[in-house]
């Protein structure tokens, strides 16, 4: 969800702000938008995030033609609000999720977007042309116990993406999906997809 003034999200943050890991206890705008997570909640965040580096290593053990480039590193992900203009919509935060039509509590009541940075200027000529990326970025979803349920994300080197998706089977975070994409192909190419049909 994108945030239209990210001055919002600048606010004094309390002792219990500082201390609390439960997601439903962080500061969130009238848009279901979170603020900048800071003291125990952003190295809850780390940690999930982590976790999710197994599913890479998996990926990188697999009999398949395409590696993940790599894992998600801890130290590069955003979560201050830049000072670049290009990516102040784009730090680490929460959302919540509105109400289903029927009043109810959805599946994933909360999620997670992450984003890393790593980006090198592109000097041809002595002329400083654009940046190059290798980045991360993605969701996280939440079940109503606070544990992730399921997520997606995409790792950028260069303009090459790589796309993986991770999914409940048999109540087990698992890997769901590996896809991968080059600017010569519109479309991606599935690597790897789970059997379970849920």
């Amino acid at each position: 969800m994108p945030i239209e003034k990210p001055d919002d999200k600048i606010r004094f943050y309390t002792e219990e702000d500082y201390n609390t890991t439960d997601i439903t206890k962080i500061f969130y705008d009238v848009d279901g938008s979170g603020g900048v997570l800071v003291g125990n909640m952003r190295e809850r965040v780390k940690q999930d995030l982590n976790s999710i580096n197994k599913f890479i290593r998996e990926a990188q053990d697999m009999r398949i033609p395409v590696k993940p480039f790599f894992n998600i590193d801890i130290d590069k992900v955003i979560f201050d609000l830049p000072n670049d203009a290009w990516d102040s919509h784009s730090y680490t935060h929460f959302i919540k999720a509105g109400l289903t039509k029927t009043g109810k509590m959805p599946k994933y009541p909360y999620h997670l977007f992450f984003r890393t940075i790593e980006y090198a200027w592109i000097e041809s000529d002595g002329i400083v042309s654009s940046k190059k990326f290798d980045t991360i970025h993605g969701n996280l979803y939440y079940l109503e116990n606070q544990t992730i349920g399921k997520a997606w994300f995409v790792m950028w080197k260069q303009h090459n993406a790589y796309k993986m998706e991770l999914k409940l089977i048999d109540n087990i975070l698992s890997l769901g999906k590996i896809e991968y994409s080059t600017p010569d192909h519109q479309y991606y190419e599935t690597l790897y997809k789970s059997e379970d049909k849920k």
